[in-house]
């Protein structure tokens, strides 16, 4: 079984870094993006498997990434799950409007991300 191919777009460098660590750990590929835009086109032309998408970054934010990729026939597919710290019913009634297919809340359990992920892309 080829390894998930995931794209961590998150503008916190020490969250990008540590995610990255800790999905490497499991064996799969990690491609990472600093803001929208570059989020954007990295999930277009590499086609992960998911993406973890945090809401508040720079140039595009984290919805309107999920709007664009959800509403793309050839990124529609992709499993997005939103990783932030913003925790209102709005925020999270929001990302499943956009697309998502899960929110998780920072700070987070590494293991039950990890969980998320793997049922998202293997169910």
């Amino acid at each position: 079984m080829k390894p998930i191919k995931i794209l961590v777009v998150e503008d916190n460098v020490t969250i990008s870094s540590l995610l990255t660590d800790i999905f490497k750990r499991e064996g799969w590929e990690v491609l990472t993006a600093m803001d929208g835009p570059d989020g954007v086109e990295k999930a277009q032309r590499e086609m992960p498997d998911a993406v973890i998408l945090d809401v508040m970054i720079p140039k595009m934010d984290g919805f309107e990434v999920c709007r664009t990729l959800h509403s793309d026939a050839k990124t529609s597919h992709i499993k997005i799950v939103m990783l932030t710290a913003l925790n209102r019913k709005i925020d999270i009634e929001a990302a499943k409007a956009a697309g998502a297919a899960d929110y998780v809340i920072k700070p987070f359990d590494t293991r039950k991300l990890i969980k998320k992920i793997q049922q998202l892309v293997r169910p």
